[in-house]
């Protein structure tokens, strides 16, 4: 037994600096390291002594969903409880199985990136002006695998919410022969994102220096040391840099204003989900768009929107993804389409 055990901390070490290689440090610490990801959730509540009322929001959290997605949530909330136990010793997390193609997908990855020139960065057709290929983008490709009717939003306008550096905005343009309108505040990623769209020749997308929330205004946005994690909703784990002020729309304001047809929402705000939901709700009810929303920031997120959404009653089916990419709850995705009209 303990021979196996080494194994497993050994394939879940090269997993992990495997991420790192491909996401950056914070701190000298990689994004991906396990101790890192125990801190960010050390008050995420994942039994019934973290949160009395933790049987009734799991039973809402699960109700409905697929048995996959109620596999995915078991497991997440194990290993999370291992995670956050485990302190300063290495457990091993994953099967030996699952390490190993995890390893094999992201060594696989790993190898067809190249620098092209200066400011210019290559990866399986892409190109990114910086060397931020994100496995979540470019493997999972945001969770779009798991959409049964992409032929839904094939005509329509997309939004992506949280477009970091352009990268997500790649994948979705793919999908329409509409617009992606990309919504990014920050100004060093948003400049980046123009960089992006440059590189790759994106006719159709139509970047926007815009936070998107609950009404018109503007809000202080806490910059962090990994810029992907820039947010106006912080959390006290993240090392931060400095902030900067970001103008804040509604979406069913934008919506309006830009006559859009949505067809689908990807937003991934560092746990400014539900405020951008509200300032939705709207476009959400008259255009019933494919929602791909993140929901690992924080704990009102993962156990909170989906019955929010739910309680619409506009006939949305719900599953919940994380991809295999070596780390325990990051970059955990709500997917959610209406299956009847």
């Amino acid at each position: 037994m303990e021979s196996r055990t080494d194994a497993l901390v050994l394939k879940l070490n090269q997993i992990y600096a495997k991420v790192n290689s491909l996401s950056g440090e914070i701190n000298g610490r990689p994004l991906a390291d396990r101790l890192f990801e125990g801190e960010y959730y050390k008050h995420f509540p994942v039994c019934d002594e973290d949160m009395p009322d933790f049987k009734e929001k799991f039973l809402r959290l699960t109700a409905g969903l697929d048995p996959d997605s109620v596999k995915t949530v078991v497991l997440m909330l194990k290993r999370l409880k291992l995670l956050k136990a485990s302190g300063e010793r290495t457990l091993p997390l994953f099967t030996r199985e699952e390490a190993d193609e995890i390893l094999r997908i992201l060594e696989e990855f790993d190898n067809e990136m190249l620098r092209l020139s200066e400011g210019c960065f290559y990866c399986r057709g892409y190109m990114l002006p910086v060397p931020r290929f994100e496995a979540s983008v470019f493997i999972d490709r945001c969770g779009l695998g798991s959409i049964e009717h992409p032929e839904s939003f094939a005509h329509k306008d997309i939004i992506d919410a949280g477009a970091f550096i352009g990268d997500s905005a790649l994948i979705l343009s793919e999908l329409t022969d509409r617009s992606v309108h990309a919504f990014e505040p920050t100004k060093e990623n948003y400049a980046n994102m123009l960089k992006t769209i440059e590189l790759n020749g994106l006719a159709g997308v139509v970047p926007r220096r815009l936070a998107l929330g609950r009404e018109k205004g503007q809000a202080e946005m806490t910059n962090a040391y990994v810029s992907s994690t820039n947010a106006y909703v912080e959390n006290s784990t993240m090392p931060y840099t400095a902030t900067e002020t970001v103008d804040v729309v509604s979406l069913d304001e934008y919506v309006k204003e830009n006559g859009l047809t949505v067809g689908l929402i990807k937003a991934d705000v560092e746990g400014a989900e539900q405020e951008l939901l509200l300032g939705a709700m709207e476009t959400i009810k008259a255009h019933k768009p494919t929602l791909l929303i993140s929901i690992y920031h924080n704990a009102s997120d993962f156990y909170e929107i989906k019955p929010m959404l739910e309680g619409l009653d506009l006939g949305y089916r719900f599953k919940i993804r994380h991809p295999k990419i070596g780390t325990v709850m990051m970059e955990t995705m709500l997917i959610a389409e209406v299956m009847n009209g």
